[in-house]
């Protein structure tokens, strides 16, 4: 959120208020995004995010996953200064027509705007702070992120290969990290 035309008082009353939403990601989206059309088990999973460095999300088509997680991306950089945030998917129409196709709507339609240089799969605050996407086929692209505070979302999780979740797996060495991993469960084996 830009706060460069801010007064002081109104600076720290968002500074209050960025504290409540880094405790309540849904509290976020209705305030700051504008939309509280979110049912129960997308709340929940927001507030799982929060409470929970690993999160599993399991169910069938067209739920509302890929909703919920960009709220939960655009929630996670907003709120978390210098942070990071990767997604990824098993193909990279997952990844740039499905996830951030959810992310940019959302930053577009926020009611309050949010600070950020919004690319095709990448929205861009600062040097080091973050989110982009990519499809997880370069297991190494996994590597070097490091941050205090850094969110992992693998949308459609049961597509990525074993090899590169054990490469995700890799991030959770920072001192706040998230990973949200969301798909249908349609393998029988593997992660």
């Amino acid at each position: 959120m830009n706060i460069e035309n801010l007064t002081e008082d109104q600076k720290k009353k968002l500074k209050t208020r960025i504290l409540k939403w880094r405790e309540d990601p849904f509290l976020f989206c209705k305030e700051v995004l504008g939309i509280d059309t979110h049912w129960d088990k997308q709340i929940e999973v927001m507030r799982s995010v929060a409470k929970h460095k690993k999160v599993t999300v399991r169910s069938g088509h067209d739920i509302g996953k890929s909703f919920v997680a960009a709220d939960i991306v655009l929630w996670f950089l907003q709120c978390f200064p210098d942070s990071v945030v990767i997604t990824t998917a098993p193909t990279w129409r997952q990844v740039e027509k499905v996830l951030w196709g959810e992310i940019r709507s959302h930053f577009l339609r926020s009611k309050i705007p949010l600070s950020g240089n919004m690319l095709e799969t990448e929205l861009k605050i600062g040097p080091k702070w973050y989110a982009m996407g990519f499809s997880s086929d370069a297991q190494d692209a996994f590597q070097g992120f490091h941050a205090k505070h850094v969110l992992i979302v693998a949308d459609e999780a049961s597509g990525i290969p074993d090899d590169t979740l054990d490469q995700i797996d890799t991030l959770l060495a920072n001192e706040f990290t998230r990973l949200l991993y969301i798909g249908n469960p349609v393998r029988s084996t593997g992660r």
